[in-house]
């Protein structure tokens, strides 16, 4: 770095090779290099928390330093000495970092941010109208916090809408929180009304003949004052007001409304006092609580004429009632003058039957058979009879694995409660464990991290060491084991978990080559390391690393070389980098000659270098002219010798050997070159001797006394007489300085695009006053009105030496953007699509202009398109950028296809979306609606009257999706089909498979005869007939009020008939056109193939139904062929049983299809 110095100390020195020249008082040398190496800058990075919640005292500042020299330490503002603040409230804080120099990285400002309280606050609150009705709501706001805040009113279900409707009454805690867990809350109340409860307290009875029957009810609860609607069986309006009047005998109800709309009704039986007298002969229980079976009879006296006799609003006029349930009844019989008589009565039932208290115990472990189901009946009649899913009869069960369990409860009457249990087990106990071999040799820092899922909390473990804890540390080498035992006892081991300890890290010196030559750079060594953990890497000057241990291009010096391994765990070499000394060659001694005979010599000198020398001497014209050390019997001449030592280092001196009696040379006169780089300098010379003369310039000849094209600097002149003696002189021409260039000032431009700029040059050398040449621009040495670039200037001086010259004027970057996200909106036409920018280049200090006025960078009230962005510096350079908004993915969803169906039966629709049903469990909300007043929020409906069904989906986003179906009344859409064989032998199976369209909800057959019925399995009927004939089998199919029947004849032949080996494998005769029909792969998941071969070429039709939902799935027909390999593509069948059938002409087969 030019740094010199004559002291024994040297300071103030930067990073650089420092060479040092010490010398005694007898002119003894010593020479040294020494290499200074800066350490890397100290920098830091500091990541800041902010504090969660207002008032707490967890914000953190994170520090990640680099560069500097090891050991650091850490001089917080608030008195911290750590790389990592933490539990610090909101502030200003600054740290300043020093490494093992002194260096210091000095942070200031670091902002931990303190968020606004969380603010919770009751907006309204509306009560319940009607008692045990959920019409209450809460509205609340909030304020604060950080991030998205969410609501809650049983602290348990958040959600970001603020309204909370459909309550019951109730005691509700209302908690707002936000992003951080931060947490407020409040406790409330929503009433409701009393219970509005209608009394009869008022009961007279009738005349026949006469309506001064009356009834009056006494109201409490409910809110405000009340309306009365009083009516009889016939719903005629009686009276408005709590009394009813003048009514004849009869059954008359009441309702009464208060003033916000709540209701409650009670039935006024009012009898004539001279009908007939009714008495109850007998009231029977109900069978179960549940049936409706129980009889009332009863006997008349009195009245007149023939009865009719109503059971609660059930005429049958008999004195037996329909079959009754549980509970109040009445019954009216009026006779033939119209007196009316009304008894109530009770029917009783038995307990319920039920299961109480029942005790389900999971399996304990993950795979084991140790669970329980205890279970107590109460209730119905009689001793309990027990049938369980698993076929078990007992009233509890044990040793039971994970899944579902039912039990069908019966009493002795019959009567059943079925109850459904389901026994889980916790996850399977699973363990893993890192082994972190140990860091360095012998250093017995070994760990074993060990991680647990499943089974059940807490865990116990046990080592093979006297350590109970999860994870180990400080581990020597060695095999290690665990054990780990929870909670229900359940068990597993890790064996032989090794720790390593690593060979250690060994660096040895492989080669060392020592410089070549004085202050040259090449010396080289070569090293090699091994042990340790990974790769190696090495280092020279402590910074670098490398991957091996070669070094090259080194100067003279002591070095270190340190090995590391991928832990730290590291070896090192000290070793010194030699140089010869400076070799330099010197004349020692120097003889003339005569003109008339080579008697000159010349003798070198050598010190430094490295022994042995070559000489080589060489003459003005560059011929060799001697190889030793003395150099002899040489003319007056210039001669060079340049020595070589033994390594290749060379010094070259020069001397002149001049003659006695050579010609007398005087440099007469000097003209001066104009340019620095003109040969139009001039000399004259004059000679006294010996003439005529040889004379060269520069050692080439001319024989003129004059040279008028020298270039500035030294020449020579050798003139060599007659009697070949010579003069060598030396002389100088001088030449102006060179013409040299350079910008004094300049003026950068506004903007990267702008033309305001400026240069003015300054110009040395040359000769006089300078002139400048812009192009079409200024003659001066300021140019204005430049942009960023280079502009060529031809500069002129006084001699008009010329200089050409590029002024490169630089300037602002151009304005530019980096897109740091660009966000679609959530739906499509949805408008909180999302662009944020950075700005750069320009003069900074940047404002944003978006087409909606929005300043900032950020925009985040975007709807999809193209969005022109305006950016301007604080210099008013503007640059304009279109950035395009996509919408998303559209959400849509589809009912399917318009439906006819049978009146009386329904239709299930469920929406898709993507391909996949889309449920309550997608965080969906769904709203069906129909002009004939059908309304339903759940994601499934079933319907059964026509109409248009419009369904609305709002999906976890927020984005709606719309969807409309019809459903159409036909009662000519059922048709009933079923796949059955043409012909069987007697004691066959016969299997006939249903295969109705739509599936029908009642099926009757007709076998045409007397059939063994094997199997009734939903869809399939499995029968044998036992003699021979032709049968007529039909099937009536019914699915509301639609009612189809079909039929077709099979042929059942004598066992005796039936073909041997000429069968195919249907068992039909070889003769038959199918001849044979295969589905591969079967079981499938929806990709199989239909394999059919024909005794001749014909059309084939394929129909996949399914059996559960009995609709046809897919069809196909085939053509112009006897042999067909039909490939099938569902992959969205749903697992389960379906039947594909087969038709070729008059022949129909039909193979079952299984799905997984």
């Amino acid at each position: 770095d030019n740094t010199t110095a004559t002291t024994q100390d040297i300071t103030g020195l930067v990073d650089s090779t420092y060479a040092l020249y010490l010398t005694d008082a007898n002119n003894c040398e010593l020479r040294d290099t020494f290499q200074l190496v800066e350490p890397e800058l100290l920098t830091g990075l500091a990541a800041v928390t902010d504090v969660s919640c207002a008032d707490f005292e967890d914000g953190q500042i994170d520090l990640t330093l680099s560069g500097g020299t090891l050991p650091y330490t850490y001089d917080w503002s608030h008195g911290d000495s750590v790389q990592i603040a933490d539990s610090l409230d909101g502030g200003l804080y600054s740290v300043t970092v020093t490494d093992d120099n002194g260096c210091e990285w000095i942070e200031n400002d670091l902002a931990v941010i303190n968020p606004d309280s969380v603010i919770l606050t009751v907006e309204s609150i509306t009560n319940v109208f009607c008692f045990g009705d959920n019409t209450g709501q809460i509205v609340l706001s909030g304020a604060g916090g950080t991030g998205a805040l969410a609501y809650s009113v049983d602290s348990v279900n958040f959600q970001s809408d603020t309204t909370f409707a459909n309550l019951v009454a109730g005691d509700y805690f209302l908690v707002l929180t936000d992003d951080n867990g931060c947490t407020n809350r409040i406790d409330t109340v929503v009433s409701e009304a009393p219970l509005l409860v209608a009394n009869l307290t008022e009961l007279e009875d009738s005349f026949c003949a006469t309506p001064d029957g009356s009834a009056g009810v006494t109201v409490t609860g409910g809110t405000g004052s009340y309306l009365y609607d009083w009516r009889d069986v016939n719903d005629s309006a009686r009276s408005d007001s709590s009394r009813m009047v003048n009514v004849f005998g009869g059954v008359y109800t009441v309702l009464v409304t208060d003033s916000l709309g709540c209701t409650a009704d009670t039935v006024a039986l009012i009898s004539s006092r001279d009908g007939a007298d009714i008495t109850f002969e007998n009231i029977d229980s109900t069978t179960c609580s549940y049936s409706i079976d129980a009889l009332a009879t009863i006997s008349l006296d009195g009245g007149e004429g023939d009865y009719e006799i109503v059971w609660d609003a059930f005429q049958n006029d008999s004195l037996i009632s329909n079959p009754l349930a549980q509970g109040s009844h009445f019954v009216t019989v009026t006779d033939s003058n119209q007196c009316v008589t009304v008894e109530p009565f009770e029917v009783l039932a038995p307990d319920t039957l039920q299961v109480t208290n029942p005790l389900v115990t999971d399996p304990s472990c993950y795979g084991f058979a140790d669970g329980s189901i205890d279970i107590t009946p109460e209730g119905g009649t009689g001793a309990y009879a027990f049938a369980w899913s698993s076929t078990d009869t007992t009233e509890d069960l044990s040793s039971l694995i994970i899944g579902d369990y039912s039990v069908v409860l019966s009493d002795a009457n019959g009567c059943t409660d079925t109850t459904a249990y389901t026994l889980i087990q916790p996850d399977s106990l699973i363990a893993t464990a890192v082994v972190r071999d140990i860091t360095c040799a012998g250093a017995g820092d070994g760990m074993i991290d060990v991680t647990l899922s499943g089974g059940t909390e807490p865990y116990a473990f046990t080592w093979n060491t006297p350590d109970t804890t999860e994870d180990l540390s400080d581990l020597e080498q060695g095999l290690y084991t665990v054990g780990v035992l929870d909670d229900q006892g359940c068990e597993l081991s890790i064996q032989d978990l090794e720790i390593v300890d690593p060979d250690p890290v060994v660096l040895t010196l492989d080669a060392l080559i020592n410089v070549d030559c004085f202050s040259n750079a090449t010396g080289t060594i070569s090293l090699t390391g091994v042990g340790g953990t990974g790769d190696l890497l090495y280092t020279l000057d402590g910074a670098n690393t490398q991957t091996t241990g070669a070094y090259g291009s080194l100067r003279a010096g002591d070095y270190q070389v340190v090995v590391t391994d991928e832990n730290a765990c590291a070896d090192s070499v000290d070793l010194t980098v030699t140089e010869p000394e400076l070799l330099v060659a010197s004349i020692s001694e120097t003889l003339d000659s005569f003109c008339s005979e080579p008697n000159g010599s010349s003798t070198v000198s050598v010190t430094g270098g490295t022994p042995a020398y070559l000489f080589e001497w060489r003459n003005s014209v560059n011929v060799g002219v001697g190889l030793d050390a003395q150099l002899t019997d040489v003319w007056g001449d210039t001669y060079s010798v340049t020595v070589t030592d033994s390594l290749g280092c060379i010094s070259t001196v020069n001397t002149t050997v001049q003659s006695f009696d050579s010609p007398e040379v005087t440099v007469l006169s000097i003209d001066s070159a104009l340019c620095s780089y003109s040969a139009d300098g001039q000399a004259e010379i004059g000679v006294l001797g010996n003439g005529p003369y040889d004379i060269l310039w520069d050692a080439v000849e001319t024989d003129l006394f004059t040279n008028e094209a020298l270039l500035g600097g030294i020449h020579t002149v050798d003139v060599i007489d007659t009697n070949r003696c010579r003069t060598i002189t030396e002389f100088t021409i001088p030449a102006p300085e060179e013409l040299l260039a350079s910008i004094d000032t300049h003026v950068v431009p506004t903007c990267s695009y702008s033309f305001d700029g400026s240069v003015t040059l300054g110009v040395t050398g040359g000769t006089g006053a300078y002139g400048f040449a812009w192009g079409e621009g200024s003659q001066t040495a300021t140019q204005t009105g430049l942009s960023t670039g280079t502009w060529p200037v031809t500069i002129t001086d006084a001699n008009d030496c010329v200089l050409e010259y590029d002024a490169v004027l630089t300037g602002v970057d151009t304005l530019s953007i980096a897109v740091l996200e660009n966000t679609t909106p959530t739906c499509v036409d949805g408008e909180d699509g999302i662009l944020e920018v950075v700005a750069s280049g320009g003069n900074g200090g940047y404002s944003y202009t978006w087409p909606d006025r929005t300043t900032n960078p950020r925009n985040e009230a975007l709807a999809a398109g193209t969005y022109t962005l305006q950016v301007q510096d604080n210099r008013v350079c503007i640059a304009t950028f279109d950035l395009t908004v996509v919408d998303p993915e559209p959400f849509l969803i589809d009912l399917g296809e318009d439906q006819e169906i049978c009146e009386g039966s329904d239709f299930t629709f469920t929406p898709i979306s993507k391909g996949a049903l889309i449920t309550e469990a997608d965080g969906a909300t769904f709203d069906w609606t129909s002009a004939n007043g059908f309304a339903s929020t759940t994601s499934t409906v079933s319907v059964g009257e026509e109409g248009t069904y419009r369904l609305a989906v709002t999906n976890s986003d927020g984005c709606v999706a719309l969807d409309s179906v019809a459903v159409i009344i036909r009662n000519d859409i059922l048709q009933a089909d079923f796949l059955m064989v043409s012909e069987a032998y007697v004691g066959d199976t016969v299997i006939i498979i249903d295969i109705t369209l739509p599936a029908p909800d009642g099926l009757t057959w007709d076998f045409g005869g007397e059939v063994t019925q094997v199997d009734e399995v939903e869809e399939v009927e499995e029968v044998i007939y036992n003699e021979a004939g032709v049968y007529q089998v039909t099937l009536e199919a019914t699915l509301g009020e639609c009612l189809d029947r079909y039929w077709t004849e099979i042929e059942i032949l004598e066992r005796s008939g039936r073909p041997g080996t000429d069968e195919d494998i249907f068992g039909r005769p070889v003769t038959s056109l199918i001849q044979a029909y295969t589905i591969y792969p079967n079981p499938s998941d929806g990709e199989f193939t239909v394999g059919v071969k024909l005794s001749e070429q014909a059309d084939v039709k394929l129909r996949l139904i399914s059996l559960a939902a009995n609709q046809l799935e897919w069809e196909a027909t085939e053509s112009g062929s006897d042999e067909y390999e039909t490939p099938v593509s569902l992959p969205w069948l749903q697992p389960g049983l379906y039947v594909l059938s087969l038709e070729a002409e008059d022949e129909r087969e039909a193979l079952r299809v299984l799905i997984k």
